[in-house]
C-alpha cells in the first residue's frame, strides 16, 4: 500500500467540467513535473452539471447527453493523471442528486457520482471534508470546499491552516500568527473558462475568476497562477 507522505500537496479546485479551461491539463501537467506532488487534493466542483441547474439555461447550450459526453471526457482525463484524489464534498457535484430529489427520485436509484462522472476505476475518495498532516512539520492543514466567506475566518475558527475553495474569484494566501503557531488561509482559486454557457455572466463582471492551484511543500503553501495572454495560457509557472 502507498504511504502518503504529504510533504508535497497538489489542492486544486472548481474545475467545473466541461467548462473547465482549455489549457487545464497542460498548466496541471507542467505544475506536477515542476514539484512532483505525493498527494492531491480536490476541493469539489468537479463538474458543472449545468444541464441539471435550476436557473434558466442558455437555448444554445448543448442537450443534457452532450454535456454528460464532454463532462465524462474531462474527468476520465483528469483520473488519468491523479488516479489517487481525495475529493470535497460541493454544491455544484451535488445538482443531480438535488434534481433528483426535487422530481421525488431516492438518491438510492440515481448513479452514484464516481459513476456519473465516467472515473469508476479510479481511487478517487469523497469527503465532507479533509484534514492532512504534513510529516515533514507536525502541520494540520485542513480542507474544504466552501464554510463560508472567508478563509482567514474559517482558519481562526478550526485553528489550523485551511484552504478552501468554491470562491471563484478568489485566489489569496494570508499568513495569521497567534501565541502558540502561525498558520496560513488560502483561497485556491478555479480553473473554468469564463466563456462557457454556465460562467457566461463574467462578462458583465470587473472582477473576473482567478485560475490558479495550491502547492504545499514542506508545510510551506504556494499559489500557482494559470496566466493567460488573451485566452491561452503562456506555457509558465
Amino acid at each position: 500500500m502507498k504511504r502518503y507522505t504529504n510533504n508535497c500537496i497538489l489542492t486544486i479546485s472548481d474545475t467545473h467540467f466541461p467548462f473547465h479551461h482549455q489549457d487545464v491539463f497542460d498548466f496541471l501537467d507542467a505544475v506536477c513535473s515542476k514539484y512532483n506532488p505525493d498527494r492531491i487534493v480536490h476541493l469539489g466542483d468537479i463538474s458543472d452539471s449545468y444541464c441539471f441547474s435550476n436557473y434558466a439555461k442558455a437555448l444554445e447550450a448543448d442537450n443534457v447527453p452532450d454535456e454528460i459526453k464532454k463532462m465524462r471526457a474531462a474527468a476520465v482525463q483528469l483520473a488519468e493523471m491523479f488516479p489517487d484524489m481525495l475529493v470535497c464534498q460541493s454544491n455544484h457535484d451535488d445538482r443531480l442528486y438535488r434534481k433528483a430529489k426535487s422530481a421525488g427520485i431516492p438518491r438510492e436509484l440515481v448513479l452514484p457520482y464516481k459513476k456519473f462522472l465516467g472515473v469508476e476505476k479510479s481511487n478517487w475518495t469523497w469527503k465532507p471534508d479533509v484534514t492532512l498532516t504534513v510529516d515533514a512539520t507536525r502541520q494540520k492543514i485542513y480542507f474544504c470546499h466552501t464554510k463560508g466567506s472567508s478563509a482567514v475566518f474559517l482558519a481562526k475558527q478550526v485553528g489550523m491552516s485551511v484552504i478552501m475553495g468554491h470562491h471563484h474569484s478568489k485566489s489569496s494566501l494570508t499568513y495569521i500568527r497567534t501565541p502558540n503557531q502561525t498558520y496560513f488561509a488560502a483561497d485556491c482559486g478555479c480553473l473554468i473558462s469564463d466563456k462557457g454557457h454556465a460562467f457566461v455572466y463574467n462578462q458583465a463582471q470587473v472582477v473576473r475568476p482567478m485560475r490558479s492551484v495550491v502547492i504545499i511543500y514542506e508545510g510551506k503553501p504556494r499559489l500557482i497562477p494559470l496566466i493567460t495572454r488573451g485566452d491561452r495560457w503562456i506555457g509558465k509557472i
